[in-house]
């Protein structure tokens, strides 16, 4: 039998975690793909960075001062 037909028959043991299963899942779904599945947890920040003024960024500085009344 050839190796990719061993991979098809393939069948989760009882030893496989649920997260394990997803993961070989969404290895097969992703294949030909150049890039492996991510399996890091996604990273929320918990508080956004103060932001500058759109008066103060360096790209739209000369807009903003034209379209502000003196």
């Amino acid at each position: 039998m050839s190796a990719s037909k061993q991979n098809k028959d393939h069948r989760p043991n009882q030893y496989d975690t649920p997260s394990e299963v997803a993961l070989d899942e969404a290895n097969e779904m992703s294949f030909p793909g150049s890039d492996p599945v991510a399996t890091s947890n996604i990273t929320r920040i918990e508080k956004a960075p103060e932001m500058d003024k759109a008066s103060n960024d360096h790209q739209n500085r000369n807009k903003v001062r034209q379209n502000t009344p003196d």
